[in-house]
């Protein structure tokens, strides 16, 4: 990486910063590119992967990371995967917007969590379709 690709950021601004690689104890560094193939090569090279490791740690073949630097594009898919193997944000990775790193835990914790209550709420709804009609006519059954 180029100098130049690089911004510097002071400890004191590090709660903004806090998914960022820590470099030296009182500064930051963060990696500015527009170019997809570069923040994709970025995180192969820190992670210290040849090119077909990586492309097999993300799902892809050797020819489709090839594919994917020399035209500096990235499925949805294979951005995602990056998000979960190596914690960059998605985002980042495909159109370099911040933060660059997540927290991959936290991200799947809440996908658990929305599906869980998405799965309990359908539970009650249909619990409570058999005890509505129930309900509805109990003033009948009183009248008796």
């Amino acid at each position: 990486m180029k100098d130049e690709q690089w911004v510097e950021a002071v400890e004191d601004n590090w709660p903004k910063l806090r998914y960022m690689e820590a470099e030296m104890e009182d500064k930051v560094k963060i990696m500015m590119t527009d170019k997809i193939f570069e923040r994709i090569e970025y995180i192969r090279e820190s992670s210290g992967m040849t090119r077909a490791g990586f492309a097999k740690s993300i799902g892809i073949t050797p020819q489709g990371y090839a594919a994917m630097i020399k035209n500096d594009y990235v499925m949805p898919t294979t951005a995602i995967a990056i998000e979960y193997v190596y914690g960059y944000n998605r985002k980042w990775v495909a159109g370099g917007i911040m933060p660059m790193r997540v927290d991959v835990w936290e991200n799947m914790r809440g996908e658990i969590e929305e599906r869980l209550l998405r799965d309990v709420r359908g539970y009650i709804e249909k619990r409570l379709k058999n005890v509505k009609p129930v309900l509805t006519k109990k003033d009948q059954i009183g009248s008796y």
